[in-house]
Protein backbone atom coordinates (compact mmCIF):
# COMPACT_ATOMS: atom_id res chain seq x y z
CA UNK A 1 0.00 0.00 0.00
CA UNK A 2 0.98 3.29 -0.77
CA UNK A 3 2.92 5.58 2.42
CA UNK A 4 1.21 8.12 4.76
CA UNK A 5 1.65 11.29 4.66
CA UNK A 6 1.65 12.39 8.23
CA UNK A 7 1.27 16.09 7.36
CA UNK A 8 -2.60 14.86 6.13
CA UNK A 9 -4.64 14.97 9.80
CA UNK A 10 -6.16 11.49 7.99
CA UNK A 11 -3.13 9.57 8.58
CA UNK A 12 -3.80 9.76 12.35
CA UNK A 13 -5.93 7.76 14.19
CA UNK A 14 -5.84 10.36 17.10
CA UNK A 15 -4.89 14.25 17.11
CA UNK A 16 -5.51 16.34 20.19
CA UNK A 17 -6.54 19.35 17.96
CA UNK A 18 -9.84 17.52 16.49
CA UNK A 19 -12.40 15.64 17.82
CA UNK A 20 -11.76 11.61 17.75
CA UNK A 21 -11.85 8.31 19.16
CA UNK A 22 -9.03 9.77 22.11
CA UNK A 23 -11.64 12.71 23.30
CA UNK A 24 -13.87 9.79 24.89
CA UNK A 25 -14.26 9.97 28.56
CA UNK A 26 -16.46 7.00 30.69
CA UNK A 27 -19.64 8.11 32.30
CA UNK A 28 -19.32 9.48 35.40
CA UNK A 29 -15.31 10.40 34.78
CA UNK A 30 -14.29 12.79 37.45
CA UNK A 31 -11.21 14.46 35.12
CA UNK A 32 -12.35 14.59 31.80
CA UNK A 33 -10.88 15.20 28.78
CA UNK A 34 -7.74 17.28 29.21
CA UNK A 35 -6.05 17.73 26.21
CA UNK A 36 -6.00 21.08 25.47
CA UNK A 37 -4.04 21.72 28.72
CA UNK A 38 -2.25 18.70 29.22
CA UNK A 39 1.72 19.24 30.21
CA UNK A 40 2.64 15.83 28.71
CA UNK A 41 2.27 13.61 24.99
CA UNK A 42 1.44 10.83 24.34
CA UNK A 43 2.69 8.89 21.20
CA UNK A 44 0.29 5.81 20.99
CA UNK A 45 1.17 2.89 19.02
CA UNK A 46 -2.28 0.46 18.33
CA UNK A 47 -2.55 -2.78 18.05
CA UNK A 48 -3.41 -5.53 15.01
CA UNK A 49 -6.44 -4.63 13.78
CA UNK A 50 -6.54 -5.57 10.22
CA UNK A 51 -8.01 -8.72 9.30
CA UNK A 52 -7.97 -9.37 5.92
CA UNK A 53 -5.95 -11.47 4.15
CA UNK A 54 -5.29 -9.85 0.83
CA UNK A 55 -1.80 -7.91 2.05
CA UNK A 56 0.70 -8.63 4.48
CA UNK A 57 0.04 -4.77 5.68
CA UNK A 58 -3.02 -2.71 5.68
CA UNK A 59 -3.87 -0.36 3.00
CA UNK A 60 -4.42 3.23 4.91
CA UNK A 61 -7.86 3.39 3.06
CA UNK A 62 -9.42 0.72 4.08
CA UNK A 63 -12.15 1.93 6.27
CA UNK A 64 -13.35 -1.13 7.67
CA UNK A 65 -10.13 -1.15 9.72
CA UNK A 66 -10.07 2.13 10.46
CA UNK A 67 -13.01 2.49 12.12
CA UNK A 68 -12.60 -0.55 13.95
CA UNK A 69 -9.48 1.01 15.14
CA UNK A 70 -10.94 3.82 15.90
CA UNK A 71 -14.18 2.50 18.20
CA UNK A 72 -12.23 -0.33 19.83
CA UNK A 73 -9.06 0.73 20.13
CA UNK A 74 -8.07 4.06 20.27
CA UNK A 75 -11.54 4.88 22.28
CA UNK A 76 -10.76 2.17 24.43
CA UNK A 77 -7.09 2.80 25.08
CA UNK A 78 -5.50 5.44 23.77
CA UNK A 79 -8.68 7.57 25.48
CA UNK A 80 -7.09 6.83 29.25
CA UNK A 81 -4.38 9.01 28.71
CA UNK A 82 -6.59 11.86 28.23
CA UNK A 83 -7.37 13.24 31.29
CA UNK A 84 -3.44 14.06 31.07
CA UNK A 85 -2.22 13.93 27.72
CA UNK A 86 -2.05 15.04 24.50
CA UNK A 87 -3.02 11.97 22.46
CA UNK A 88 -1.14 11.13 19.01
CA UNK A 89 -1.81 7.87 17.55
CA UNK A 90 -1.06 7.05 13.97
CA UNK A 91 -2.52 5.55 11.29
CA UNK A 92 0.25 2.99 10.12
CA UNK A 93 0.23 -0.21 7.53
CA UNK A 94 0.06 -2.59 10.27
CA UNK A 95 0.99 -6.18 9.55
CA UNK A 96 -1.71 -8.49 8.89
CA UNK A 97 -3.04 -10.50 11.79
CA UNK A 98 -2.18 -13.41 10.06
CA UNK A 99 1.00 -12.29 9.68
CA UNK A 100 1.16 -12.31 13.67
CA UNK A 101 1.04 -15.30 13.72
CA UNK A 102 3.18 -16.60 10.70
CA UNK A 103 6.08 -19.06 10.80
CA UNK A 104 9.35 -17.38 10.51
CA UNK A 105 9.63 -19.03 6.93
CA UNK A 106 6.75 -16.76 5.97
CA UNK A 107 8.84 -13.50 6.05
CA UNK A 108 6.39 -11.76 8.64
CA UNK A 109 9.77 -9.84 9.29
CA UNK A 110 9.20 -7.52 6.17
CA UNK A 111 5.98 -6.70 6.64
CA UNK A 112 7.08 -5.55 10.41
CA UNK A 113 9.85 -3.42 9.00
CA UNK A 114 6.97 -1.84 6.68
CA UNK A 115 5.30 -0.85 9.42
CA UNK A 116 8.10 -0.04 12.00
CA UNK A 117 9.00 2.82 8.85
CA UNK A 118 5.32 4.57 9.12
CA UNK A 119 5.40 4.51 12.69
CA UNK A 120 9.13 5.92 12.84
CA UNK A 121 8.05 8.78 10.35
CA UNK A 122 5.50 9.37 12.40
CA UNK A 123 6.99 9.78 15.52
CA UNK A 124 9.75 11.78 13.49
CA UNK A 125 7.36 13.93 12.41
CA UNK A 126 5.24 14.76 15.57
CA UNK A 127 8.99 15.65 16.90
CA UNK A 128 9.08 17.94 14.19
CA UNK A 129 5.87 19.82 14.17
CA UNK A 130 4.13 19.06 17.36
CA UNK A 131 6.35 18.09 20.41
CA UNK A 132 8.32 21.62 20.87
CA UNK A 133 10.06 19.89 23.82
CA UNK A 134 7.65 18.63 25.62
CA UNK A 135 8.17 15.55 27.70
CA UNK A 136 6.21 12.16 25.83
CA UNK A 137 5.24 8.65 26.92
CA UNK A 138 5.48 5.80 23.99
CA UNK A 139 2.80 3.63 24.44
CA UNK A 140 2.07 0.36 22.25
CA UNK A 141 -0.51 -2.44 22.74
CA UNK A 142 0.13 -6.16 21.23
CA UNK A 143 2.17 -5.29 17.64
CA UNK A 144 2.05 -1.52 18.80
CA UNK A 145 3.81 -3.13 21.70
CA UNK A 146 6.64 -4.58 19.81
CA UNK A 147 6.90 -1.09 17.77
CA UNK A 148 7.32 0.53 20.67
CA UNK A 149 10.22 -1.93 21.25
CA UNK A 150 12.11 -0.84 17.63
CA UNK A 151 11.59 2.72 19.39
CA UNK A 152 13.52 1.22 21.98
CA UNK A 153 16.62 0.60 20.18
CA UNK A 154 16.02 3.37 17.55
CA UNK A 155 15.39 6.06 20.26
CA UNK A 156 16.03 4.94 23.87
CA UNK A 157 19.33 6.10 23.76
CA UNK A 158 19.31 9.83 22.54
CA UNK A 159 19.86 12.29 25.63
CA UNK A 160 18.17 14.62 24.17
CA UNK A 161 14.88 11.98 23.99
CA UNK A 162 15.74 10.84 26.82
CA UNK A 163 15.58 13.97 28.86
CA UNK A 164 12.00 14.41 27.81
CA UNK A 165 10.84 10.59 27.83
CA UNK A 166 8.48 10.19 30.93
CA UNK A 167 7.70 6.81 30.61
CA UNK A 168 7.65 3.60 27.78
Amino acid sequence: PPPPDYTQPRYWAALPVRRDAADVVPENDPFGDRQASAPVDVFYIHPTTYRDGDFWNQPLDDAKTNDWTDESVVARQAAVFNACCRVFAPRYRQVASAGVYAPPAMKAADAYEFAWGDVRSAFLHYMKHWNKGRPFIIAGHSQGAGLTNLWLEEFGGDKKLRRQLVAV
